[in-house]
């Protein structure tokens, strides 16, 4: 979707050769071809014959394959064989296996941006023999040091002798005491005070000549907004200021009919179109620039090139008016030469004699720059908004409530965005009501948005809603300041899947709760048995720990396991496991799982008895050995029994214990479920045999001896 859309970027796709294997909607816009036209040839059809020449295509994929990706700038070729300038980036593409299959070229039109680059480079060129020409000197002056980097030409206005770094009051020294204060001093450009457009007198140290200097400057500030640095130019305006001097009386006069006037105005005479008056409206729009007794085209000798000249010849000769809105116009607003576009609103106005002849050009406008870039800021904004919009993952519409007696009664869906459809699954909403897409809709809707639409109040809430597959919606819902009235945005999301997990995972912390106490209890019920029958705290000590550990592995089985079950053979080997280090216990028996609660008994139980064999029994001795087997009886059994066996050989001579510790009781206590079915414990002389028996469906149960 982003490819198909993205029209001001060319993709084109090419197999490994550089064969056109897909060419987007905007490959097309750009450089002309259809897709059909393009698909299975080589891709240099779109490089510059001299850049075929030189290998650039294969180049470029070379350096893709090498480095991930290859950007380049440079001319291209169109389907009518012009050329354009392009920024592109060429990406290898990778199977799952990250194998390269192809490539990717992306290209975005940059024609204009680098025309104007060039033009910029030009017109800085042509400013630098500019300022000579034109004697305009320039500056910098640190605000730190006060110390001033000047141009030849602006030590030259001065009168004196050229040095790239000099002390900013040599220059300032030399203004006229009576023009002191419009000069920048150090302690003014430290707290930016200092006055940036000035003319004043200067005072020439070699020759004693006075002469008319203007100088315009500015700041430039650190990322703080302080003053670092005071740039400029000065230029001697000596003699524009006498010839100003000459026609004061005329510029008073002129000052007085058009002070008060809103707008700008000119009265231009002859068929060269030569300024005779010009209001202060007219002189700020050109930048301060003495245009009177000058032409337009030396006045203003950017508008030349833009055609209006062209239109005052036409004015001029067929006495008709020209009126122009919104016009763009390039114009030099300060002696520093900046160019920059503004928009006018204006009427040129022929002038005629009593004898009907036009004689001269009445101008008057506006500058309306600001209400066009309003008008654009505000177009931007929109596109903005509609790009926001459609591009938000969240569902969000505009409904218009209907009320019937002040309580709603429906809403009708007047726009919404792409992930609108996708959150509720309702299809050409747009213009529609809620009762026609969802009939069965609760009554909850409609008072809550007619509330925020009465009230004002925004709301957030989470609800579902049956008719629509029981969905549970989390919704911002608020009053649009519109001129529309009843109109509510309303901002949502289908979160029917987070609220099952929130309702799983209270479930599960349940469970864990109730394991918890159940493992806690098993835990408290051991330290109180062995501590009442340890002979001494460092043997108490030692079978605690065993005994804590055997249930920390039963505990680890499970959790590997599914459902909370374990393999009966897992959880035995990992309860003798720690006292067969020569391999003298053997296993056999089936697959079988069974449930925690068994698991958790089985595990002590297994342990108990390696504990005791280690001690007493078979493990105690060097040839000693321990075979454990289990089956399952279903023979005549119902349920199916699970019977389990411990059978120790080669250990010293056995006796029946004198009394009963917690262990031999552990053993004795049997599996879950096997109440009725005593452990049957033998103390041959040959060795120790234990025998357990349980039935086999309560040992497999998900809570097994909870009962």
């Amino acid at each position: 979707m982003i490819v198909e859309s993205a029209t001001t970027f060319a993709f084109v796709v090419t197999d490994l050769e550089g064969n056109i294997s897909e060419w987007s909607p905007g490959a097309e816009a750009i450089l002309g071809w259809n897709a059909e036209e393009v698909l299975g040839q080589a891709v240099d059809l779109i490089f510059t014959p001299e850049d075929v020449a030189a290998g650039v295509p294969l180049i470029e994929m070379d350096k893709a394959l090498r480095e991930g990706r290859a950007a380049d700038e440079r001319w291209h070729l169109r389907k009518d064989g012009s050329r354009f300038w392009a920024s592109g980036e060429i990406m290898p593409l990778k199977d799952d296996a990250s194998v390269p299959v192809g490539f990717v070229k992306i290209l975005r039109d940059r024609t204009s941006e680098h025309l104007a680059g060039e033009r910029l480079r030009l017109a800085e060129a042509r400013l630098r023999q500019a300022q000579e020409a034109a004697g305009v000197g320039v500056f910098t002056i640190d605000v730190v040091d006060d110390v001033i980097t000047a141009s030849p030409e602006f030590s030259r206005l001065y009168g004196l002798e050229h040095r790239e770094r000099r002390p900013a009051a040599d220059f300032e020294r030399l203004v006229l005491a009576e023009d002191q204060g419009l000069v920048s001093h150090g302690s003014t450009r430290r707290s930016a005070l200092a006055p940036t457009d000035v003319e004043y007198r200067v005072r020439n140290p070699r020759t004693g000549e006075l002469r008319w200097i203007a100088r315009k400057g500015e700041f430039e500030r650190d990322v703080d907004g302080r003053p670092i640095r005071f740039v400029g130019v000065s230029r001697d305006i000596t003699d524009q200021v006498l010839a100003r001097r000459e026609l004061e009386d005329e510029r008073e006069l002129l000052a007085a009919m058009f002070e008060q006037a809103p707008t700008f105005m000119a009265l231009l005479g002859g068929p060269g179109h030569r300024f005779e008056k010009v209001n202060p409206g007219y002189t700020k729009l050109v930048g301060g620039r003495d245009v009177v007794g000058k032409t337009v085209a030396e006045a203003l000798p950017e508008v030349v090139g833009q055609g209006f000249v062209d239109i005052l010849d036409e004015v001029y000769r067929s006495g008709t008016a020209h009126q122009a809105l919104g016009q763009p116009v390039e114009l030099r607003t300060g002696a520093d030469g900046h160019v920059e576009e503004r928009h006018l609103d204006f009427v040129y106005q022929p002038i005629r004699s009593s004898a009907g002849d036009v004689t001269g050009i009445f101008v008057e406008g506006a500058d309306v720059t600001g209400r066009v870039e309003a008008e654009a800021r505000l177009a931007a904004a929109e596109r903005r908004y509609r790009t926001l919009f459609n591009s938000i993952d969240e569902g969000f519409c505009v409904v218009e409530m209907i009320f019937d007696g002040g309580r709603a009664v429906d809403y009708r869906f007047v726009e919404h965005n792409a992930a609108f459809e996708r959150h509720t699954g309702l299809a050409g909403a747009e213009g529609r009501t809620a009762r026609e897409m969802v009939p069965d809709l609760e009554e909850f809707w409609y008072e809550t948005y007619g509330r925020v639409a009465a009230t004002g109040e925004a709301v957030r809430f989470r609800h579902r809603a049956e008719p629509m597959d029981g969905r549970w919606f989390e919704v911002y819902a608020f009053r649009l300041d519109d001129p529309a009235p009843n109109q509510v945005g309303i901002l949502f999301c289908d979160v029917t899947d987070r609220v099952a997990a929130e309702s799983q995972r209270q479930l599960l912390n349940r469970e864990l709760s109730h394991r918890l106490k159940n493992t806690l209890a098993t835990v408290q019920s051991i330290a109180t048995q062995t501590l009442r029958s340890a002979p001494d705290m460092a043997s108490a000590r030692t079978a605690l720990t065993a005994r804590i550990q055997a249930l920390a592995n039963a505990h680890d089985l499970l959790l590997r396991g599914s459902r909370d079950a374990g393999s009966v053979e897992e959880i035995v080997r990992g309860a003798v496991s720690v006292l067969d280090g020569e391999g003298r216990i053997t296993l056999s028996g089936p697959e079988v799982t069974i449930g925690p609660t068994a698991a958790l008994a089985l595990s002590l139980t297994c342990h108990e008895l390696a504990t005791n064999a280690g001690k007493y029994g078979a493990l105690s001795a060097p040839g000693g050995s321990v075979s454990i087997s289990w089956r399952v009886d279903a023979h005549g059994a119902a349920p199916p029994l699970f019977v389990f066996e411990w059978s120790e050989r080669g250990g010293p001579p056995v006796t029946p214990p004198e009394r009963k510790g917690f262990g031999t009781r552990l053993i004795e206590i049997g599996l879950a479920g096997s109440t009725g079915r005593p452990v049957e414990i033998s103390y041959a002389p040959e060795g120790v045999s234990c025998r357990i028996v349980a039935p086999l469906d309560r040992l497999t149960a998900e809570n097994a001896g909870e009962a």
